[in-house]
């Protein structure tokens, strides 16, 4: 506790102010978004899970055969019915390392090699038969959006569709809006030092590096992971949950 009128100094309190923004940073939306709502985003989107990995093999580029597809089971349970995430691509999948492909913790992860980008394709079908499931509202969040040094393996991530794009006040991103599409960009270089470990923790820096996309009445969604020339590759981690709409 600090009381700053002990000492009657107006510059006391704009730094505790300015101190408590910078640990607690706000969702805000970014310019052009056709509707944005961080509340509502927060409370009322579906939230899935990527813990249980049944089919691995986005894009062909395995480590599973068969069908072409990274298939999240039992991701979540919507009116009364379980359904599956299942993840597609009509792109070309560029990995830089196949075996890291599909989730890390509470996470789903995709290893994309620098130099190249890839489409993804989320859908949400039903467990038993395969159907679609239309959610009335759910939101899509992209984690740990860095860079190596001096801008090599620069990460985008493109949305097109979305009510638009939250991201924290305190963002590192350079985020733009044209038409309905949401481009998301880093800025600065990271380590896996600085990665984080849960969706529902995030600290200043790793809430700086991550935008949500929420999306209303849709069975699908996607996103373009794209990745400047550098070393090898990079990993894109995502979560269907409303992190960035609900602050720290």
């Amino acid at each position: 506790m600090f009381d700053f009128c002990l000492q009657c100094k107006d510059e006391a309190a704009v730094q505790f102010v300015e101190q408590a923004e910078d640990e607690h940073p706000k969702p805000i939306c970014v310019a052009g978004a056709p509707e944005c709502a961080p509340d509502e985003v927060c409370t009322e989107s579906v939230k899935m899970n990527t813990l249980t990995v049944s089919q691995n093999n986005l894009g062909g580029v395995g480590p599973d055969a068969g069908a072409e597809e990274i298939r999240y089971s039992s991701a979540a349970v919507v009116n009364g019915r379980t359904v599956d995430l299942v993840l597609t691509t009509d792109g070309d999948f560029k990995t830089h390392n196949a075996a890291k492909n599909g989730n890390s913790g509470p996470f789903g992860l995709l290893s994309v090699k620098c130099g190249t980008s890839v489409s993804v394709n989320m859908k949400v079908v039903d467990a038993e038969n395969g159907q679609p499931v239309v959610l009335d509202r759910v939101a899509l969040t992209w984690y740990d959006l860095d860079e190596g040094k001096k801008e090599k393996g620069r990460a985008t991530v493109t949305a097109c569709g979305s009510t638009g794009a939250v991201v924290s006040e305190n963002t590192e991103l350079t985020v733009k809006r044209e038409g309905d599409c949401s481009s998301s960009t880093s800025s600065v270089a990271g380590t896996g030092k600085d990665n984080p470990t849960s969706p529902h923790q995030l600290d200043s820096v790793q809430i700086a590096r991550a935008v949500t996309l929420p999306f209303k009445g849709v069975s699908e969604f996607s996103s373009t992971l794209s990745l400047a020339k550098g070393f090898k590759g990079r990993n894109f981690l995502f979560a269907i949950e409303p992190s960035v709409a609900c602050g720290l």
